[in-house]
């Protein structure tokens, strides 16, 4: 037995540094959690999100998109259905031969993707979203239910301190200042611990209505996280993710699992 088990590693060894050795260089991987710019309010949260269109917005949001023309990626994965991907390229087609949409479009698709793949004359920007079922309002049914009053409390008290952190944060602090924020180590796992505690607790012993809310969520991120793993070409140095800061959390935790690349703190590149 112990001679299989020293004969399996052995092999698991060798197969890792041939693999280390046909792959050299890891893929740097730089996510950008953002507020939804255009503010469509379909998260839980809701925020009072200013004009991004304004001139110092628009002054702040070119600072950015310098930051991540200057990281150089060789691909842009965007917060947009991978089932739309025919409309994706055809709406940024048209962004290359027409850069107008940047004066009315409020969105983070245009004002960063978009706007950031023209500079680098990228010739595809990439969809990557998937669809699941976010059960929020039947878990809250399901907690009133169970007679869980402190559990409401703190989800509901949770919902108001964000919404107040970040409706304090657009009034008064800078574009690039908020996504170094909400991008932050400590903010991520603060994010993804909610997920993994806080609705898992919902309901009664015999409904999982807060386990299934969570495992929906972290699932559309493992099929997000699959849609970019197999849009990759095998050659790009450096991809860039923008998506919704919630994402960030298990993105970062499933690239982090991966040998074959390197996540990029966001503070080293939005300077």
């Amino acid at each position: 037995m112990k001679i299989i088990l020293i004969q399996l590693f052995a092999a698991f060894a060798l197969l890792t540094n041939s693999i280390a050795q046909s792959n050299p260089a890891k893929t740097e991987v730089l996510l950008v959690g953002v507020f939804h710019f255009n503010n469509p309010g379909l998260d839980v949260a809701k925020f009072k999100i200013d004009d991004m269109l304004s001139q110092k917005r628009q002054q702040e949001i070119q600072e950015i998109r310098n930051n991540l023309v200057a990281f150089k990626p060789d691909a842009i994965y965007t917060e947009i259905n991978l089932d739309n991907t025919q409309w994706l390229d055809s709406t940024y087609a048209a962004f290359q031969k027409d850069q107008s949409p940047l004066k009315t479009k409020k969105n983070e698709l245009y004002q960063l993707s978009l706007a950031v793949g023209h500079q680098l004359k990228l010739p595809k920007i990439y969809a990557s979203d998937a669809n699941a079922d976010f059960p929020f309002d039947s878990m809250m049914n399901s907690i009133r239910e169970a007679g869980q009053t402190q559990l409401e409390k703190e989800m509901v008290e949770l919902m108001h301190t964000i919404e107040q952190e970040m409706n304090n944060r657009l009034a008064t602090q800078s574009v690039k200042n908020i996504l170094l924020w909400m991008n932050n180590p400590e903010m991520r796992r603060k994010d993804l611990g909610w997920y993994i505690n806080s609705p898992t607790l919902a309901g009664k012993l015999n409904n999982d209505i807060g386990a299934t809310l969570s495992g929906n969520w972290l699932m559309r991120n493992l099929k997000i996280y699959s849609n970019i793993l197999k849009q990759l070409k095998g050659d790009e140095k450096r991809i860039v993710i923008i998506y919704g800061a919630s994402h960030c959390a298990p993105l970062d935790y499933y690239f982090s699992m991966n040998d074959r690349f390197k996540l990029v703190p966001l503070d080293t590149v939005l300077r």
